[in-house]
């Protein structure tokens, strides 16, 4: 999740580089969100300034989830993976929205996805886009 390939205040970026006559691809490279501590990790590895909005829909999400443990005397691990399922989601309707964006308003060809070998989200995004071809079936990792 690279600062400058995920952001999409660089849309006006990508659109000034047309009007400059630059011709080089720009190819946006997207990464499912994971996980919550993930996210947090690469992003400050990265520099990256989240958006708010993303911050506090992820900050939301795992509010939500330690207030369902915390009041559950008896500890359950499916809470927490639940959590992680309710974050792999919203990154997915992210990535998509950002995709249909990028791809609508800066008529960017197509995007780089990131799957740091964690394959099944891109997959989601892949087929909710249409991007998919039905006849190969279910992909699988053959590894």
């Amino acid at each position: 999740m690279r600062r400058v390939r995920h952001r999409l205040e660089n849309l006006p970026y990508i659109l000034l580089t047309v009007v400059l006559g630059i011709t080089v691809p720009i190819i946006p490279g997207i990464m499912p969100i994971q996980t919550y501590s993930s996210f947090l990790r690469v992003t400050k590895l990265c520099g990256t300034k989240v958006p708010v909005k993303v911050m506090s829909d992820l900050v939301e999400i795992r509010v939500r989830t330690h207030s369902s443990i915390a009041s559950n005397n008896n500890f359950d691990r499916n809470l927490l993976q639940h959590d992680d399922q309710k974050v792999k989601d919203y990154g997915v309707n992210l990535a998509i929205s950002m995709i249909k964006r990028l791809t609508s308003e800066a008529n960017i060809p197509g995007v780089h996805l990131c799957t740091l070998n964690l394959e099944k989200s891109v997959q989601r995004v892949i087929s909710e886009l249409g991007w998919s071809f039905p006849h190969y079936g279910k992909i699988t990792n053959k590894l």
